[in-house]
């Protein structure tokens, strides 16, 4: 969430989840994956937090726009590598260890779309 502001993100991630619990039409217990305070340390630490709450989901929600980027850029494309670093990470571990994936897309209008990893 690069570039986001605090608010930004809480609004993006209360849409996505009221989104999914529109889609799938029950509710779920989502983990409290953003933390503020993770802003402020080393990117590998924040990291290493993302990934040990990682290891208690079921599935992992990701933006489209990740998945996207990193399948439409060369590797080496150093804006691709710093804005999508986490979440390719998130997304390699998840679909090499069985983890569901399932890819969100924010439209204008405020509703979500929601894409499964066929893979898994």
């Amino acid at each position: 969430m690069r570039g986001k502001s605090q608010e930004q993100i809480i609004e993006e991630r209360k849409r996505v989840i009221d989104g999914f619990v529109d889609f799938l039409g029950r509710d779920f217990a989502f983990i409290e994956s953003y933390q503020p305070r993770l802003s402020s340390v080393k990117p590998l630490e924040g990291l290493s937090e993302s990934l040990g709450m990682l290891s208690t989901a079921d599935i992992l929600l990701a933006p489209l726009r990740t998945y996207q980027a990193l399948m439409s850029q060369p590797f080496n494309d150093l804006y691709v590598f710093r804005t999508f670093r986490g979440v390719e990470a998130e997304i390699t571990l998840a679909n090499s260890y069985g983890l569901p994936i399932i890819f969100y897309d924010l439209k204008e209008d405020g509703s979500a779309a929601f894409f499964f990893n066929k893979k898994n």
